[in-house]
């Protein structure tokens, strides 16, 4: 039960963030690009695939794996949002100054970042109770698919950036599940919980 809510949750911050960010850099940068981010988040999802083909988590270190993961994807999505706003890439310039291309590029390269940890847990769930894949499979489905409802409501609510913290706060409660036993980790996710939580109004000052 714990990994099927586990999973609900990143799946519904995934999402929130994905359709979030799209809303937001169609207008930072412009609309034609912001789709790319579909695709940015698919790369990030198929190397952390590739990556726990390589190395997959032992059991007994699993629940530790999986809420660091999920709060490097918060934590993560927050910083190269911020480093996004700060360098945004308008279609005009890009006109003027093509050697701007690779700005824009780095800045989809940079985005794959947060996505993949978000693949490497639910990957990791999958892989590691594929006698229940099933099951888990339809939280993370559920998750997502109200994770993409949410942004209806949120975004004329909170803004664009404030629902951005929010799917991090939502990770950051993944995390705190994941943790299981380890203080460490729950500690950790806790602390960001309420940090992101503390943002939420202060989040279109971003």
């Amino acid at each position: 039960m714990r990994y099927s809510a586990g999973i609900f949750f990143i799946a519904a911050s995934t999402l929130l963030l994905e359709i979030s960010l799209s809303r937001v850099f169609s207008v930072v940068f412009f609309h034609h690009f912001a789709f790319l981010i579909i695709s940015t988040a698919l790369f990030g999802f198929g190397f952390s695939g590739v990556y726990l083909f390589f190395r997959k988590p032992s059991p007994e270190k699993l629940d530790r794996y999986l809420g660091v993961a999920a709060i490097l994807f918060g934590l993560t999505a927050l910083i190269i949002y911020r480093i996004l706003l700060v360098m945004p890439a308008q279609s005009e310039e890009l006109m003027q100054r093509p050697e701007l291309i690779v700005r824009l590029l780095l800045n989809y390269a940079l985005l794959a970042i947060p996505f993949y940890f978000s693949g490497y847990v639910v990957s990791a769930i999958l892989s590691s109770f594929s006698e229940i894949s099933g099951k888990l499979y339809a939280y993370d489905l559920i998750g997502a698919a109200l994770g993409c409802l949410s942004v209806l409501w949120l975004i004329p609510a909170i803004g664009g950036s404030g629902a951005v913290v929010l799917a991090s706060l939502i990770a950051a409660i993944s995390a705190m599940i994941f943790a299981g036993r380890n203080k460490i980790v729950f500690l950790c996710a806790a602390a960001f919980a309420i940090g992101c939580l503390l943002l939420i109004p202060q989040a279109e000052k971003l």
